[in-house]
Formats: structure tokens, C-alpha cells, sequence
């Protein structure tokens, strides 16, 4: 639903409960049982939904899955204001979600897209509370190198959000983004990822994110990325695996950059697979997290 009132609802899953982000606003999430714990901030696209192929394959191990709707996405409350959002929100808001769900270790972060700069923002700033972490498709811009033509791509894809501002089809992006010809699978991706987002005035959160990716180093949200590179290659001690897949326009070559910051890495390079994996390899990708988790 939209924004106002006293406060803000996120759904995780299910029921919910009423998490604190900052004074005057609030949160409302549901854990979902399942892997060790496991808290995927998948992030572009934040819905809880992207990971609905992976979180089957994943109840049959110990523990939890936290998967959230952020603010401003899938069922979550929608401010109505590209101002209303930045990097420090969607960070805050994990935050007060693990301190309310009591997890403060033994957590396997799964990051995809805005999960680099976010979801490994949090590793960095709350390394304590994590065992192992999974990087996919994603990135810390300003910082590695990519080709031309992924240069290009992004370059391309942020130009055409800041054309349509809150206009974005969300639904038609996802949609367009699946390596499937299956005409169905389009037309529900579509659907399903459009639903959240009736009209424009949803929209403010989708048209902002891809406005905070820093291209240079006096970007706004530049240190904190360079602040998980450094993190990431000086003094993370924990389990980490890389998966990119082969398909994805704006990622593709990253994975290397991430290997050499954490050599001891294990890596596996997903055939197949566009931008947003899940929905093209849910499956696997799961079956592959959870045999990571488990092996000790």
C-alpha cells in the first residue's frame, strides 16, 4: 500500500511484526523459516517475490530465510517522494529488521544487483553478525572494471530511468530481462512485478535506486562502496561464494573484480542466466547456496 498515516508496513512474508527504522517511522515484516539464517537483500527490484523459485529449495536446512519487501517496493509502504530515498534507509532498514528478528550471527548474506552496495554495506559496517556471504550479479561502483559495452549498457539503462522518473514499466523490465522464450513466463513476470506499482505516484523508490549508483568517487554513496571494497579485500574472514551468470548486461565481468578481493573465494560461473538469475535459475542457485551453507 502507499505511504502515510503513522507508519510504514514492509512485508517479509506471511504475518507481520512492527520493526523501528528511524523516529517517527516504522516497519512491518514476517520471517519466513528456512536456511541458517539466510538474508537475502536482493535489491533492484527488491522483492521478496524474486526469491520465491530459490526458497523452496532451501527449508529442508536449519534455520531461516528473512526475505523483505524494502520500502518503497513489492508490498512494502511507498513514500511518495524521490527524496524520501537513499542509501542510509535501505541500509537502516536491515538493520533494525536483524535486531528485531534477534539475529546477531552465523548469517549467510545473499546479495544480488543493489545487494553490492547495500547488502555488503551492511556486511562491512556489521561483520560480526555474518558467517557467509553470496555475491551475485552485482557490483561496487565506483570500483572494478567492466568492458565498454557493459559500460554502455548501464549508462543506457540509467539514461532510460531518468526518462520515464516515475513512469518506469517496472513490470515490462523485469519481464524483458528474462532469458526464457516461454511468452507465459513474460506475461507473469510482467504482471507480478508490475502489481505493487498501480500508478506513478508507487514509483518514487523504483525511479531513485538506480540514481544512487556512483559513477565517480565524489558520488554520494562512493564511500560507502569503497568502504565494503576495502572491507571485502583487508579483513573479511568469513565464507564467501560468487555466482554471476553469463547473460547479465550490466554485471558481467565483476565477478573477476570480486575474486581478487577475496581470493579464497569459491566461484561458479551460472550458464544461462540474465540479470536477475533467480528467475531464470532459481533452482539451482538455491540447490548451490545451500550445499555452500552446509559445508563446513
Amino acid at each position: 500500500g502507499g505511504g502515510g498515516g503513522g507508519g510504514l508496513r514492509v512485508r517479509v512474508r506471511l504475518s507481520c511484526v512492527r520493526v523501528s527504522v528511524c523516529p517517527c517511522r516504522r516497519l512491518c515484516c514476517s520471517p519466513v523459516r528456512c536456511v541458517a539464517p539466510l538474508c537475502p537483500p536482493h535489491l533492484v527490484r527488491p522483492r521478496c517475490y524474486l526469491y520465491r523459485k530459490m526458497i523452496p529449495g532451501l527449508v529442508s536446512a536449519p534455520g531461516r530465510v528473512i526475505a523483505p519487501d524494502f520500502i518503497g517496493f513489492g508490498r512494502s509502504d511507498k513514500l511518495p517522494q524521490l527524496s524520501d530515498y537513499d542509501h542510509e534507509l535501505h541500509v537502516a532498514t536491515i538493520v533494525r529488521l536483524l535486531d528485531h528478528l534477534d539475529l546477531d550471527s552465523d548469517i549467510t548474506l545473499v546479495c544480488q544487483d543493489w545487494g553490492g552496495l547495500t547488502g555488503l554495506t551492511l556486511l562491512s559496517r556489521y561483520a560480526s553478525r555474518f558467517s557467509s556471504v553470496v555475491i551475485m550479479n552485482t557490483g561496487l561502483p565506483p570500483q572494478g572494471q567492466v568492458s565498454l559495452r557493459t559500460k554502455l549498457n548501464f549508462l543506457t539503462w540509467l539514461g532510460f530511468v531518468k526518462l520515464m522518473g516515475k513512469d518506469l514499466p517496472v513490470g515490462k523490465v523485469v519481464a524483458a530481462s528474462l532469458h526464457t522464450p516461454d511468452r507465459k513466463a513474460h506475461a507473469l513476470a510482467e504482471a507480478a512485478y508490475g502489481a505493487p506499482f498501480p500508478d506513478r505516484s508507487y514509483r518514487a523508490g523504483v525511479a531513485k535506486w538506480p540514481l544512487l549508483v556512483p559513477l565517480h568517487r565524489d558520488a554520494q554513496v562512493a564511500p560507502a562502496t569503497l568502504e565494503a571494497s576495502r572491507f571485502l579485500e583487508r579483513e573479511w574472514k568469513g565464507k564467501t561464494l560468487i555466482m554471476f551468470s553469463d547473460k547479465c548486461p550490466v554485471t558481467r565481468g565483476l565477478q573477476d573484480y570480486f575474486a581478487h578481493l577475496i581470493p579464497a573465494a569459491k566461484r561458479i560461473d551460472v550458464t544461462g542466466g540474465g540479470h536477475f538469475l533467480q528467475e531464470d535459475l532459481g533452482e539451482s542457485l538455491a540447490d548451490r547456496i545451500a550445499s555452500f551453507v552446509n559445508d563446513k
